[in-house]
């Protein structure tokens, strides 16, 4: 593989050691084909990036640093719009590489006889080495409403949800959706498609993207046959109540753009008044009283979201 294929894109936000170690991941393997490795830093308060600065890559690293957060979605965009190789690798900070991870999706897209792929991701693992049921389908109403119900999580078989949870997530195939820990992207159809949509602060960007991807006739595949490590959650284990409610938040908008009036009203009003008690009473099961409580409170924030966000709209409104 030719030297600056691949250019690597890895928004960090108070990660800790997570990002160093992900960079250690690098040097450790022989990988080929890296450009760049730009690191987008959401301002962070910790001293992640200040310990990557201070360190010697073998790579060519490039930080940027943000003095607000203005979400993953445009961070995402910021870096590549510093990208010049012809892909462009999205990596979260709590992944790690192993052997031929990388070059295996090049070489996939490189291919004339795969040039309807879009991106493609591959097998991500936990820190036990099991691989995480992590892809999904292009969502539609009914997996949208099995997900909600909790039906997926009951009878994956008979109601399949937008997770690929009855799937053993250990064959290569085309694919709806490859989570966004690991996403390489041709970095012109990037450009061309105007990136992630930046009305998405966190989750949903990367999923939007796929659907945007699907809608233009291209596919996304999934290579069972590399893995990476994705220990799941991140720095935003931090903050898991909020993240619950941005996740709640970025799902409504998601409906909002992809879906006619009346699906919307249906499974915005399910995402608002049937999921949460749903996951509440998963988690009393389970059980699991800090869960539950990050639920109820991730909920009120989503809650407090929505009103503000009326508020606001009414507000411009009048005036």
């Amino acid at each position: 593989m030719e030297n600056s294929k691949v250019d690597i894109i890895i928004v960090n936000w108070n990660s800790g050691k997570m990002i160093s170690n992900l960079l250690k991941s690098f040097e450790r393997i022989s990988v080929q084909g890296i450009g760049k490795v730009i690191i987008v830093d959401n301002n962070s308060s910790d001293n992640s990036v200040d310990l990557l600065e201070s360190s010697e890559w073998s790579h060519n690293v490039q930080i940027i640093r943000n003095t607000v957060n203005d979400g993953f979605a445009k961070a995402c965009n910021l870096g590549a719009s510093h990208a010049e190789s012809d892909y462009i690798l999205f990596l979260n900070p709590d992944t790690l590489i192993y052997e031929g991870s990388i070059e295996r999706c090049v070489e996939f897209l490189d291919q004339d006889s795969n040039k309807e792929y879009g991106a493609c991701g591959i097998q991500l693992v936990n820190e036990l080495n099991i691989p995480n049921r992590s892809c999904a389908r292009i969502p539609t109403f009914q997996n949208f409403a099995n997900s909600s119900l909790g039906l997926d999580f009951l009878f994956p078989t008979r109601f399949p949800g937008v997770l690929l949870k009855e799937w053993e997530h250990d064959s290569t195939r085309d694919i709806g959706h490859v989570i966004g820990a690991f996403y390489m992207v041709r970095k012109q159809l990037f450009q061309y498609l105007g990136g992630f949509d930046e009305r998405f602060f966190l989750y949903y960007e990367d999923l939007d993207f796929s659907t945007v991807l699907a809608k233009q006739g291209l596919k996304v595949a999934y290579l069972s046959d590399v893995r990476a490590v994705h220990v799941g959650g991140g720095c935003s284990q931090q903050i898991k109540a909020k993240r619950l409610s941005y996740s709640y938040v970025s799902k409504v908008k998601y409906i909002r753009k992809h879906f006619g009036l009346w699906q919307s009203l249906v499974l915005i009003s399910m995402t608002i008044f049937v999921e949460p008690i749903m996951r509440f009473a998963f988690y009393l099961v389970q059980p699991s009283v800090k869960e539950s409580l990050i639920s109820l409170q991730g909920y009120t924030l989503f809650l407090i979201n929505q009103v503000g966000s009326v508020l606001r709209r009414s507000s411009r409104a009048r005036s």
